[in-house]
């Protein structure tokens, strides 16, 4: 059984956190990141070239853009 938490962080954010909980948190996760793992993510980013938009509609008319 996997006991990580969602999106393979061992130890995911609480619901609210201070500025300074937060920076704690985040260089936390990136001592844990598994370098394999980031160098692949990284990868894949780099290959994006138009951003990913939800609901994005044709400018020209109010029908949804066909992919």
């Amino acid at each position: 059984m996997n006991n990580t938490a969602p999106f393979g962080l061992r130890h995911p954010p609480p619901p609210h956190l201070t500025m300074d909980e937060y920076v704690v948190w985040i260089q936390t996760t990136i001592q844990q990141a598994d370098p394999v793992k980031a160098a692949r993510q990284k990868a894949i980013q780099e290959h994006i070239t138009a951003p990913f938009r939800i609901g994005r509609h044709d400018e020209r008319s109010s029908a949804p853009v066909k992919t």
